[in-house]
């Protein structure tokens, strides 16, 4: 056990000091404690947190609603044509709601359980009840699926936190357009970065207080 510390620690020790190099070339070290504080923001979020807030727009919201669009079906005039096509409209219907709750991440520590659980019950669904079915004349069926997969995203906590991910992107494309290539210098960044970080350790039920702390609309 104890080799297996010593190996782990310079891999630590050589990402902090990567962090803090950066944070002190950045800013300079006349504030010790404030380029400590940021480097400890970068190391804890140089791992797909930034990536999480931009995928968060895979969902959509309306008026603080879940919302969901897809195109309606257009039938070929050809029998067979029109039936393979409304298999593959169905099918379509099913598995882009399917991948849009596999793929989704978050950040808040209690929500990602509580997706993790939905993904389970789904994948359950999927091998229990969709092994067997015939597309082609299942539309109905289909949008009940749908539906039903969508279901986390209507649950409060969930939509508070992919609302304020979707806010932060929005904020994150504001300060690059306004500083380019120098956004990753700024207060404004670094705002962000905390509240990522407020965002992942908070309970859910406070997740409303974040955006209010931080300007985050």
């Amino acid at each position: 056990m104890r080799n297996l510390i010593i190996a782990r620690t310079p891999i630590v020790m050589k990402n902090t000091i990567i962090a803090l190099f950066f944070v002190a070339s950045a800013y300079g070290q006349s504030d010790e404690t404030k380029a400590m504080q940021r480097a400890l923001l970068i190391y804890d979020f140089s791992n797909g947190a930034i990536t999480i807030v931009q995928n968060s727009r895979n969902v959509e919201y309306f008026n603080n609603k879940f919302s969901d669009s897809y195109q309606p079906f257009y039938s070929p005039g050809n029998i067979l044509a029109a039936r393979q096509a409304k298999f593959d409209y169905n099918y379509n219907l099913v598995n882009s709601a399917y991948s849009k709750v596999y793929y989704q991440e978050l950040i808040n520590q209690e929500n990602i359980i509580e997706l993790s659980n939905w993904k389970n019950k789904v994948n359950s669904f999927v091998n229990s009840k969709l092994t067997n079915v015939d597309w082609s004349v299942q539309t109905n069926y289909a949008v009940e699926v749908r539906e039903y997969f969508f279901n986390i995203y209507k649950r409060e906590n969930i939509k508070k936190e992919i609302i304020l991910l979707q806010s932060i992107d929005n904020e994150l494309n504001r300060i690059k357009r306004e500083y380019p290539g120098t956004f990753h210098k700024t207060d404004r960044y670094f705002e962000i970065l905390q509240a990522l970080s407020d965002l992942k350790k908070c309970k859910p039920s406070e997740i409303e207080n974040i955006s209010f702390r931080y300007g985050l609309f």
